[in-house]
């Protein structure tokens, strides 16, 4: 693959080709106040996460998820409060 990340509103022009398999690989980076987050290619292959039911978390896990106050203006899109509405934008029909 080769690839162009968006950094900070510019495109990095790096041309890099990573041969992994059939999955592009990304990475999140938090660097400092100007840029708070990158969106990069990662060179490095990443670990599969085990995907986790809504009903698998703790009742203390769903709880901090639902309440408001934990992420400022972040809204949790899979919370109880928020999942009907991003399921209804996701909708393509």
């Amino acid at each position: 693959m080769t690839g162009r990340a968006l950094l900070c509103g510019s495109v990095s022009n790096s041309v890099r080709t990573y041969i992994y398999g059939s999955n592009t690989t990304f990475r999140f980076a938090f660097e400092s106040d100007l840029c708070p987050l990158k969106l990069l290619f990662a060179d490095w292959d990443g670990e599969y996460q085990d995907l986790i039911m809504w009903e698998q978390l703790t009742d203390a896990a769903r709880a901090a998820l639902n309440d408001d106050n934990n992420f400022g203006n972040a809204e949790v899109p899979f919370s109880d409060a928020h999942y009907e509405k991003h399921l209804e934008k996701a909708w393509p029909f």
